[in-house]
C-alpha cells in the first residue's frame, strides 16, 4: 500500500463518487447491500462488520480474481472519499480528531491483510 494512494481526491467525481458511488456499488456482488451501507454512511460504514463487508465487497468488485494487495490503496482511497463526502453530515469528525486518510487506510490494511501471511 506504501507505493501508491489510489486517486487524488480532485478526481473522485470521476472515479469513486462518480453517479454518487453507483459506477462502483454497481460492481459488487451484492450492490444492495453495499448500498444501503454507503447510502448510509453515516453510522452503518462506521459499524465493524458493515465496514468489513464493504471493504471486500469493493476489493472483490474492482480486481476479480486478482488477489494483490497492491490494489488495498485505491479501496483505502474509496472508503476515504465517503469519509469526506460532505453529503454524509460527519461534521468535522475526519477533520478534527481524525485524519479521514490515516483511518481509511489503517481500516483496509487491517481488513485486507488477513487475507495476505
Amino acid at each position: 500500500m506504501d507505493s501508491k494512494f489510489g486517486d487524488e481526491p480532485i478526481a473522485w467525481g470521476q472515479t469513486y463518487r462518480m453517479q454518487n458511488y453507483e459506477a462502483v456499488i454497481s460492481k459488487t456482488e451484492y450492490p444492495k447491500d453495499v448500498r444501503r451501507i454507503i447510502r448510509h454512511a453515516n453510522d452503518q460504514l462506521l459499524k465493524p462488520e458493515n465496514m468489513d463487508f464493504v471493504i471486500w465487497q469493493v476489493y472483490k468488485a474492482f480486481y476479480h480474481d486478482h488477489q494483490t494487495v497492491a490494489v488495498a490503496a485505491d479501496v483505502a482511497a474509496f472508503i476515504r472519499s465517503i469519509f469526506e463526502d460532505k453529503q454524509f453530515h460527519w461534521g468535522n469528525r475526519w477533520m478534527r480528531h481524525n485524519d479521514a486518510h490515516r483511518y481509511a487506510r489503517g481500516v483496509v490494511e487491517q481488513i485486507l491483510g488477513q487475507n495476505y501471511k
